[in-house]
C-alpha cells in the first residue's frame, strides 16, 4: 500500500485495530503488574516471580510493539472526523504514547542487563542475553526512567481513553467506533 497516493480510509485496518488492542490489553497488564510487584508484594519469593513474569512478558511485548510500529509505516491513517486543536492532541497523545512505550521496553531492558543480580530474562526456558555489562548507577538510573515514563504514561492512557469515550458519547462521532471494527 502506497500511503502518498491512495485516497485515506474511513476506518483502521483490521491489523492496526487489533495490534491497537493487544497492546492496550497488554500493556494495561504489565503497568498493573508493575503496580502490583513494587507497591503491594512484600514477600521475596512472590515478588520474584512477579518481577521474573513482568520482565519476560515485557519483553514479548517489545516485539508486538515492534511489528505495530513497523506496520504503522505501511498503513495509512483514517480521515480525519475534525480539525483543529482536539484532532491535533488526539494524534500527537498517540504518538507520545508509543514512544513512550518504546523507552518503556528499552529501559527496561537496560535496568534488567545493568542489574548487579544477573537474573536474566526468560521466555519460554530460553534466556535474553544481557547486552550491557552490570553497572549499579546505570541500573538506578534505567529504574528511574522506567518508573517517570510509566507513570506518565498511566495518565496519557487515561486521557486517551476518556478522549475515546467523550468522542463516543459526547461528540457521537464515530472515532471509537473506526477503532472497534472495520466501517462500512
Amino acid at each position: 500500500m502506497n500511503k502518498k497516493t491512495e485516497a485515506a480510509p474511513d476506518s483502521w485496518d483490521m491489523v492496526t485495530c487489533g495490534l491497537h488492542w493487544i497492546s492496550a490489553i497488554w500493556v494495561t497488564g504489565l503497568l498493573g503488574l508493575g503496580l502490583v510487584m513494587v507497591n503491594l508484594v512484600a514477600a521475596s519469593g512472590p515478588k520474584f516471580e512477579l518481577y521474573q513474569l513482568h520482565k519476560s512478558w515485557g519483553f514479548v511485548f517489545g516485539i508486538v510493539l515492534i511489528a505495530r510500529l513497523v506496520w504503522k509505516l505501511f498503513v495509512q491513517r483514517p480521515k480525519a472526523l475534525g480539525a483543529g486543536v482536539l484532532h491535533k492532541a488526539g494524534v500527537a497523545n498517540q504518538n507520545v504514547m508509543l514512544v513512550m512505550l518504546l523507552v518503556l521496553v528499552v529501559s527496561g531492558y537496560a535496568l534488567a542487563s545493568f542489574s548487579i543480580i544477573p537474573i536474566p530474562i526468560q521466555i519460554l526456558g530460553w534466556n535474553v542475553p544481557a547486552l550491557l555489562s552490570s553497572d549499579m548507577v546505570m541500573e538506578q538510573r534505567a529504574t528511574a526512567v522506567h518508573h517517570v515514563i510509566a507513570f506518565a504514561l498511566i495518565i496519557l492512557v487515561f486521557a486517551h481513553s476518556g478522549a475515546a469515550l467523550f468522542h463516543h458519547f459526547v461528540l457521537k462521532d464515530r472515532t471509537l467506533a473506526r477503532m472497534l471494527k472495520k466501517s462500512s
